[in-house]
């Protein structure tokens, strides 16, 4: 009788993440992170990242080689996030990342003097907008875990609060950015609690955990 044999299941790949120095935690959930994109699948990436625009995803996770190179370095901490780089390539982590135990990072050229762009501007204020109407883009996505708020220097007002407060739909696809690279205005088309249609403008700037929303007209 001829035994049958159980399929061989493919060995995770071994990657190499660099120690931050007294802050265990910062490489363990990068390591989490690395894993899956070693593995390839960037579906998988842009649905465990949802707290950056799967279209960022897409682009800062495309170079596998240069990015596993960098992070095999020893990370850093830096003043609002974890670092890991070489050369020629930089993968930072924010702190709100760390703590969720999975690292999803922003990966930059070193000579790229701004890290973020109007994409990244406009999914913080989809994310925002998505928050107010009660359908969040993740669960998890709060004030509290992930703050999109400017904090103390530039706090968002009671008038912007009520502003946002009044939306109970928006349109995903009429987002539109200008400005930049620091400030960016964002509109957004949507609904009023009157059922009226309107636009609103949300103003953001760079903040500690990437753009900030200061303001909403």
């Amino acid at each position: 009788m001829t035994m049958s044999t159980s399929p061989t299941v493919p060995a995770a790949p071994t990657l190499t993440v660099g120690e931050v120095p007294g802050q265990p935690t910062s490489a363990q959930a990068l390591r989490a992170w690395a894993t899956d994109l070693a593995a390839g699948n960037m579906d998988v990436l842009v649905h465990k990242c949802w707290t950056i625009a799967p279209s960022r995803v897409r682009s800062m996770y495309a170079d596998k080689a240069a990015i596993e190179n960098a992070i095999a370095r020893p990370g850093i901490e830096g003043q609002f996030a974890y670092i890991w780089q070489d050369d020629t390539t930089s993968v930072a982590v924010k702190r709100s990342e760390i703590a969720s135990g999975y690292a999803c990072p922003y990966v930059a050229a070193r000579s790229d003097v701004h890290i973020f762009n109007s994409d990244d501007a406009k999914y913080r204020v989809l994310r925002f907008a998505l928050r107010v109407v009660g359908k969040p883009v993740n669960a998890d996505d709060t004030e509290a875990k992930y703050p999109l708020e400017c904090s103390d220097w530039k706090p968002l007002s009671d008038s912007s609060r009520s502003i946002a407060a009044t939306t109970t739909s928006i349109d995903r696809n009429s987002l539109v950015a200008s400005g930049g690279p620091d400030d960016w205005q964002v509109t957004v088309n949507g609904t009023s609690n009157g059922g009226e249609s309107r636009q609103y403008l949300y103003l953001t700037t760079v903040g500690p955990e990437g753009y900030c929303i200061s303001e909403v007209r």
